[in-house]
């Protein structure tokens, strides 16, 4: 959970930069402080994230690692009658009916490389010393607000599953 605190505080004082530097009228006079207003949308972004991630976590995988996280779940049987289990569910595989171009096979196969944190913590090093910061601010505000929106997707999904096997008269067994 560190880490995410530490991208959150990053994030946050990533958005102060630009608010010292740019100042609230860089995007023209609005009324506001739009650099102030990013601020606060990704901190309630992120940290809606981070609650649904954990969440999550915690009841279907049993597990610190934010890296277990799983999107998707499914009922399976508990050890005693009349009990159930959360568990992440199991990808299938899906046979393509005619090959990848070779351009779309590099991209599916180092895309998942690029959203990882190390990559985005470089890459984002790399943006600064090139003078992007207000460009780097918006792309972490953006990305916490696609990645809220996932995420609470499935934790509204998680939390309706979770009440029906209730209402059916089902016990929960504890994550592994």
């Amino acid at each position: 959970m560190v880490d995410e605190l530490s991208s959150l505080g990053y994030m946050a004082a990533l958005g102060w930069h630009c608010h010292l530097a740019f100042g609230p009228r860089y995007f023209g006079n609005l009324g506001f402080d739009p650099w102030l207003a990013a601020i606060a949308v990704s901190v309630v972004t992120y940290g809606g994230a981070m609650y649904c991630i954990y969440y999550n976590l915690i009841v279907v995988v049993g597990s610190a690692n934010s890296q277990d996280y799983a999107g998707t779940v499914e009922v399976a049987p508990g050890r005693a009658p009349n009990t159930v289990r959360l568990r992440p569910a199991i990808a299938t595989p899906r046979a393509l009916a005619r090959p990848r171009p070779r351009w779309l096979a590099w991209i599916a196969t180092y895309a998942p490389y690029v959203v990882r944190r190390d990559f985005i913590s470089w890459l984002a090093v790399v943006v600064a010393m090139l003078h992007g910061t207000h460009a780097l601010f918006a792309g972490f505000t953006l990305g916490g607000i696609v990645t809220f929106a996932i995420v609470a997707n499935d934790h509204v999904q998680l939390r309706r599953l979770r009440r029906s096997i209730v209402r059916a008269g089902q016990v929960f067994e504890p994550a592994p």
